[in-house]
């Protein structure tokens, strides 16, 4: 999974297609510059899971909520509690107008269809302009939205999926899937290499998968192991009991791995 990409109602910024990561982790909400106060007051937030419809911003659904400060009354768990839109003190607001936040955690990171911001009701709605940023488990931005207006009487503003940064995502998650083949390469090529360095220097005493090495004949290899043998079979042919015995057996080089 990995994120789609926003941008409807606001000004979007993609952050380098060197990311990596699976999916939105973590949602940051800011005042946008448009808000002259400052203050940030947010009722709920809503991150709608692409496939399931569902909303992963409640704290039903493992969702945790923080804020920068907090006006007395009023919590961060008021934007992730179902409940939108709504008045104060049901509602999150800073209790400072200098770089204040609101940070959901999401129970895992998730491929989101949208996020939809609630603003307050009762009173300010100008205040309610929005920037968005994404992070990934890592703390690495992904995506950054600015300016979502929730100031109309709805009190209410939706980011969503763009065609443009769908197509962004996809070139993302093509460079993350080819970042694992190639170190999937890289880990297979030092098995390898490991491999054929045992084999090359093998000797009595050496650890095997297959047991210890007993003695060394050019390519053949005498190893300590364990043979099973069945002495019992029923009338189906099927074994119904074996017996284990320790005994040396000849390898060839090119049959034997070292033991992890």
């Amino acid at each position: 999974m990995f994120l789609l990409g926003f941008g409807i109602n606001g000004k979007v910024k993609a952050a380098s297609t060197s990311v990596s990561g699976v999916g939105v982790s973590v949602i940051e909400i800011t005042p946008s510059t448009l808000n002259s106060e400052g203050w940030l007051q947010v009722s709920e937030v809503v991150a709608t899971e692409t496939g399931t419809g569902n909303n992963l911003a409640l704290s039903t659904a493992g969702a945790t909520a923080t804020g920068s400060s907090n006006w007395p009354d009023s919590s961060p768990n008021y934007s992730i509690d179902g409940v939108a839109p709504n008045s104060f003190p049901h509602i999150f607001h800073s209790n400072e107008n200098i770089t204040p936040f609101l940070r959901i955690k999401l129970a895992y990171p998730s491929q989101l269809d949208s996020i939809k911001l609630f603003g307050r009701t009762d009173c300010c709605s100008f205040r309610d302009i929005y920037n968005i940023r994404l992070y990934d488990s890592k703390g690495i931005l992904l995506y950054s939205i600015n300016d979502l207006d929730a100031t109309a009487s709805s009190h209410s503003v939706v980011a969503g999926a763009t065609a443009e940064l769908e197509a962004k995502v996809r070139r993302i998650e093509a460079e993350h899937q080819a970042q694992e083949e190639r170190e999937e390469l890289a880990r297979q090529a030092k098995r390898e290499a490991k491999i054929q360095k045992f084999r090359k220097n093998i000797k009595p005493g050496d650890d095997t998968t297959d047991g210890v090495v007993i003695e060394v004949k050019g390519n053949l290899i005498k190893i300590q192991t364990e043979d099973s043998q069945c002495t019992q079979r029923d009338y189906d042919g099927n074994c119904r009991n074996r017996v284990s015995e320790t005994v040396e057996k000849w390898f060839k080089r090119s049959e034997v791995y070292p033991r992890d």
